[in-house]
């Protein structure tokens, strides 16, 4: 396909006016004489947290969200490392949070060639 500037598609004939997306709802409605009208954006946009925990959950609509197990695949069956981290869960449940995020990165790095994550990590609570 091509890519034309508004005043080349003008110029070219292949759009009627140079507007936006409102302009070009008032210009189908008058087209057809209707003055009230309903306008609704489907899907319903999310709001930022959700798109924010639907990416790190991987419950997203886009293939570069985030899928991996709590204890991460890689590392819950290990006879040592599993105990201690049920352990550290009970009884520092924000440090064992720190290292399930950061045996997933490994579990991601082994898995990937190529990752985009923070050089930071964000609790939210």
């Amino acid at each position: 396909g091509r890519v034309y500037t508004g005043k080349q598609a003008m110029d070219l004939g292949l759009v009627d006016q140079i507007g936006g997306l409102q302009q070009a709802i008032d210009y189908a409605a008058a087209k057809v004489s209707l003055k009230d009208y309903e306008i609704r954006v489907l899907p319903e946009p999310k709001d930022f947290f959700t798109l924010l925990m639907d990416q790190y959950s991987g419950e997203g609509e886009q293939p570069t969200d985030v899928t991996l197990s709590g204890a991460t695949s890689l590392f819950a069956g290990h006879p040592t490392l599993a105990p201690l981290l049920d352990l550290l869960r009970k009884t520092e449940p924000q440090r064992a949070q720190a290292l399930t995020q950061a045996l997933q990165r490994i579990e991601l790095l082994q898995k990937e060639n190529v990752i985009l994550m923070m050089p930071f990590d964000m609790a939210l609570q």
